[in-house]
Protein backbone atom coordinates (compact mmCIF):
# COMPACT_ATOMS: atom_id res chain seq x y z
CA UNK A 1 0.00 0.00 0.00
CA UNK A 2 1.69 3.17 -1.25
CA UNK A 3 1.02 6.79 -0.30
CA UNK A 4 1.98 9.47 -2.84
CA UNK A 5 2.11 13.22 -2.24
CA UNK A 6 4.30 16.21 -3.06
CA UNK A 7 5.83 19.21 -1.35
CA UNK A 8 7.76 22.32 -2.39
CA UNK A 9 11.47 21.90 -3.07
CA UNK A 10 12.78 25.18 -4.50
CA UNK A 11 12.12 27.98 -6.96
CA UNK A 12 14.70 28.26 -9.74
CA UNK A 13 14.60 30.87 -12.52
CA UNK A 14 11.00 31.63 -11.66
CA UNK A 15 9.96 27.97 -11.92
CA UNK A 16 8.60 26.17 -8.85
CA UNK A 17 10.01 22.69 -8.36
CA UNK A 18 8.33 19.95 -6.31
CA UNK A 19 9.37 16.67 -4.72
CA UNK A 20 7.14 13.58 -4.88
CA UNK A 21 7.18 11.43 -1.73
CA UNK A 22 6.37 7.70 -1.76
CA UNK A 23 5.58 5.99 1.55
CA UNK A 24 4.74 2.46 2.64
CA UNK A 25 1.45 2.95 4.49
CA UNK A 26 1.35 -0.55 5.95
CA UNK A 27 4.82 -0.48 7.49
CA UNK A 28 4.68 3.28 8.17
CA UNK A 29 8.02 3.94 6.49
CA UNK A 30 9.40 6.29 3.89
CA UNK A 31 9.86 4.42 0.60
CA UNK A 32 11.33 6.78 -2.01
CA UNK A 33 11.54 10.39 -3.24
CA UNK A 34 11.55 11.75 -6.79
CA UNK A 35 12.26 15.18 -8.25
CA UNK A 36 9.16 16.67 -9.87
CA UNK A 37 5.53 15.60 -10.07
CA UNK A 38 4.89 15.24 -13.80
CA UNK A 39 4.42 11.87 -15.48
CA UNK A 40 7.64 11.89 -17.51
CA UNK A 41 9.94 12.85 -14.63
CA UNK A 42 8.55 10.24 -12.29
CA UNK A 43 8.74 7.46 -14.87
CA UNK A 44 12.36 8.30 -15.72
CA UNK A 45 13.49 8.22 -12.07
CA UNK A 46 11.51 5.21 -10.85
CA UNK A 47 11.27 2.86 -13.81
CA UNK A 48 14.01 0.55 -12.48
CA UNK A 49 12.18 -0.18 -9.20
CA UNK A 50 11.23 -3.91 -9.23
CA UNK A 51 8.00 -5.64 -8.13
CA UNK A 52 5.69 -2.76 -9.04
CA UNK A 53 2.98 -5.31 -9.78
CA UNK A 54 2.82 -6.15 -6.05
CA UNK A 55 1.36 -2.73 -5.18
CA UNK A 56 -2.38 -3.15 -4.58
CA UNK A 57 -3.46 0.29 -3.30
CA UNK A 58 -2.12 3.81 -3.95
CA UNK A 59 -3.46 6.81 -2.01
CA UNK A 60 -3.09 10.17 -3.76
CA UNK A 61 -4.48 13.68 -3.64
CA UNK A 62 -6.86 14.67 -6.43
CA UNK A 63 -4.15 15.22 -9.02
CA UNK A 64 -4.77 14.09 -12.61
CA UNK A 65 -1.01 13.85 -13.20
CA UNK A 66 -0.59 11.44 -10.29
CA UNK A 67 -3.63 9.42 -11.34
CA UNK A 68 -2.31 8.85 -14.88
CA UNK A 69 1.13 8.00 -13.50
CA UNK A 70 -0.23 5.45 -11.01
CA UNK A 71 -2.36 3.72 -13.64
CA UNK A 72 0.70 3.12 -15.81
CA UNK A 73 3.39 2.60 -13.19
CA UNK A 74 1.39 0.35 -10.81
CA UNK A 75 -0.69 -1.80 -13.18
CA UNK A 76 -2.42 -3.87 -10.46
CA UNK A 77 -3.15 -1.05 -8.01
CA UNK A 78 -6.44 0.65 -7.24
CA UNK A 79 -6.42 4.39 -6.51
CA UNK A 80 -7.88 5.93 -3.36
CA UNK A 81 -8.54 9.68 -3.15
CA UNK A 82 -7.17 11.02 0.13
CA UNK A 83 -9.96 11.92 2.54
CA UNK A 84 -8.28 15.14 3.73
CA UNK A 85 -8.01 16.56 0.22
CA UNK A 86 -11.65 15.74 -0.55
CA UNK A 87 -12.83 17.48 2.63
CA UNK A 88 -10.87 20.62 1.85
CA UNK A 89 -12.07 20.99 -1.76
CA UNK A 90 -14.71 23.53 -0.80
CA UNK A 91 -12.48 25.45 1.63
CA UNK A 92 -11.17 27.98 -0.96
CA UNK A 93 -14.74 28.82 -2.00
CA UNK A 94 -15.73 29.47 1.61
CA UNK A 95 -12.70 31.70 2.14
CA UNK A 96 -13.35 33.59 -1.10
CA UNK A 97 -17.02 34.15 -0.20
CA UNK A 98 -15.93 35.61 3.14
CA UNK A 99 -13.39 37.82 1.40
CA UNK A 100 -16.08 39.11 -1.00
CA UNK A 101 -18.23 40.05 1.99
CA UNK A 102 -15.61 41.72 4.17
CA UNK A 103 -12.96 42.77 1.64
CA UNK A 104 -10.13 40.71 3.10
CA UNK A 105 -9.33 37.11 3.94
CA UNK A 106 -8.78 37.50 7.67
CA UNK A 107 -11.68 38.41 9.91
CA UNK A 108 -13.28 37.56 13.22
CA UNK A 109 -12.86 34.18 14.87
CA UNK A 110 -16.37 33.22 13.74
CA UNK A 111 -15.27 33.05 10.10
CA UNK A 112 -12.33 30.81 10.93
CA UNK A 113 -14.68 28.44 12.74
CA UNK A 114 -16.59 27.94 9.51
CA UNK A 115 -13.80 25.63 8.38
CA UNK A 116 -14.05 23.41 11.48
CA UNK A 117 -16.07 20.23 11.69
CA UNK A 118 -19.40 21.29 13.19
CA UNK A 119 -19.58 18.18 15.38
CA UNK A 120 -16.39 19.24 17.17
CA UNK A 121 -17.77 22.65 18.15
CA UNK A 122 -19.69 23.55 21.31
CA UNK A 123 -23.37 24.34 21.16
CA UNK A 124 -22.91 28.07 21.72
CA UNK A 125 -20.25 28.25 19.00
CA UNK A 126 -22.66 26.60 16.54
CA UNK A 127 -25.34 29.12 17.50
CA UNK A 128 -22.86 31.95 16.92
CA UNK A 129 -22.04 30.59 13.47
CA UNK A 130 -25.72 30.23 12.55
CA UNK A 131 -26.41 33.82 13.62
CA UNK A 132 -23.50 35.05 11.52
CA UNK A 133 -24.62 33.12 8.43
CA UNK A 134 -28.21 34.38 8.50
CA UNK A 135 -27.17 37.58 6.71
CA UNK A 136 -24.96 35.87 4.10
CA UNK A 137 -26.95 33.44 1.93
CA UNK A 138 -24.14 32.32 -0.38
CA UNK A 139 -21.67 31.73 2.44
CA UNK A 140 -24.39 29.92 4.37
CA UNK A 141 -25.05 27.50 1.47
CA UNK A 142 -21.36 26.78 0.97
CA UNK A 143 -21.03 26.08 4.68
CA UNK A 144 -23.95 23.64 4.59
CA UNK A 145 -22.41 21.79 1.66
CA UNK A 146 -19.15 21.49 3.56
CA UNK A 147 -21.02 19.92 6.45
CA UNK A 148 -22.77 17.47 4.12
CA UNK A 149 -19.38 16.28 2.87
CA UNK A 150 -18.26 15.76 6.49
CA UNK A 151 -21.47 13.82 7.15
CA UNK A 152 -20.77 11.66 4.11
CA UNK A 153 -17.38 10.61 5.50
CA UNK A 154 -18.99 9.56 8.79
CA UNK A 155 -20.86 6.78 6.98
CA UNK A 156 -19.75 3.20 7.70
CA UNK A 157 -19.65 0.64 4.90
CA UNK A 158 -19.11 0.80 1.14
CA UNK A 159 -22.70 0.09 0.10
CA UNK A 160 -24.14 2.80 2.33
CA UNK A 161 -21.48 5.24 1.19
CA UNK A 162 -22.22 4.49 -2.48
CA UNK A 163 -25.94 5.18 -2.00
CA UNK A 164 -25.28 8.35 0.02
CA UNK A 165 -22.77 9.65 -2.53
CA UNK A 166 -25.22 9.25 -5.40
CA UNK A 167 -27.85 11.13 -3.37
CA UNK A 168 -25.30 13.84 -2.62
CA UNK A 169 -24.50 14.26 -6.33
CA UNK A 170 -28.19 14.45 -7.24
CA UNK A 171 -28.78 17.10 -4.58
CA UNK A 172 -25.77 19.14 -5.70
CA UNK A 173 -27.10 19.16 -9.27
CA UNK A 174 -29.99 21.37 -8.09
CA UNK A 175 -27.77 24.06 -6.55
CA UNK A 176 -27.66 27.43 -8.37
CA UNK A 177 -24.12 28.21 -7.20
CA UNK A 178 -21.33 27.82 -9.76
CA UNK A 179 -18.93 26.83 -6.96
CA UNK A 180 -21.14 23.86 -6.11
CA UNK A 181 -21.47 22.87 -9.76
CA UNK A 182 -17.68 22.92 -10.12
CA UNK A 183 -17.39 20.73 -7.04
CA UNK A 184 -20.01 18.39 -8.53
CA UNK A 185 -17.98 17.97 -11.72
CA UNK A 186 -14.90 17.13 -9.65
CA UNK A 187 -16.81 14.57 -7.60
CA UNK A 188 -18.08 12.88 -10.77
CA UNK A 189 -14.56 12.61 -12.19
CA UNK A 190 -13.22 11.12 -8.96
CA UNK A 191 -16.27 9.12 -7.88
CA UNK A 192 -14.63 5.67 -7.85
CA UNK A 193 -11.46 6.90 -6.13
CA UNK A 194 -13.47 8.66 -3.41
CA UNK A 195 -15.66 5.63 -2.71
CA UNK A 196 -12.68 3.26 -2.46
CA UNK A 197 -11.82 4.91 0.85
CA UNK A 198 -14.81 3.07 2.35
CA UNK A 199 -13.39 -0.28 1.21
CA UNK A 200 -10.04 -0.05 3.00
CA UNK A 201 -9.94 3.19 5.02
CA UNK A 202 -6.45 4.24 3.89
CA UNK A 203 -5.50 7.92 4.03
CA UNK A 204 -2.31 9.88 3.37
CA UNK A 205 -1.89 11.04 6.96
CA UNK A 206 1.49 9.31 7.33
CA UNK A 207 2.64 10.66 3.95
CA UNK A 208 1.78 14.19 5.10
CA UNK A 209 3.87 13.55 8.19
CA UNK A 210 6.85 12.62 6.01
CA UNK A 211 6.24 15.77 3.97
CA UNK A 212 6.44 17.74 7.19
CA UNK A 213 9.73 16.06 8.06
CA UNK A 214 11.13 17.01 4.64
CA UNK A 215 10.15 20.63 5.21
CA UNK A 216 11.89 20.61 8.59
CA UNK A 217 15.05 19.27 6.95
CA UNK A 218 14.87 22.10 4.41
CA UNK A 219 14.50 24.76 7.11
CA UNK A 220 17.34 23.34 9.13
CA UNK A 221 19.68 23.54 6.10
CA UNK A 222 18.22 26.87 4.87
CA UNK A 223 17.24 25.12 1.63
CA UNK A 224 19.00 22.74 -0.75
CA UNK A 225 20.39 23.31 -4.23
CA UNK A 226 21.00 19.66 -4.99
CA UNK A 227 18.03 17.30 -5.03
CA UNK A 228 20.42 14.34 -4.66
CA UNK A 229 21.72 15.66 -1.33
CA UNK A 230 18.23 16.58 -0.19
CA UNK A 231 16.87 13.12 -1.03
CA UNK A 232 19.66 11.33 0.86
CA UNK A 233 19.23 13.57 3.90
CA UNK A 234 15.46 13.10 4.08
CA UNK A 235 15.61 9.34 3.52
CA UNK A 236 18.21 8.91 6.25
CA UNK A 237 16.21 11.11 8.59
CA UNK A 238 12.93 9.24 8.03
CA UNK A 239 14.24 5.68 7.75
CA UNK A 240 16.38 5.83 10.88
CA UNK A 241 13.92 7.93 12.90
CA UNK A 242 16.36 10.69 13.80
CA UNK A 243 13.56 13.30 13.81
Amino acid sequence: VIGLDEHFFRRKSGVTEFVSVFTDLKKKRMFEMAHGKDHRSLMAQLEEIPCRENVKVVVIDMSSAYRSFVKKFFPNAVIVADKFHVLRLITPQIMKAGKDIHGHRQELSTRRKLLCNRMNLDYFVRVEIDQYLKNHDKLNELYRWKEKIYEFYRIKGFVRAHIAFNKLLNTMAGSPLEEVQKLLRTFKRWKHEILRYFENGYTNGFTERMNGTGKLVQRRAFGYKSFRNYRLRVLSTCLFKTF
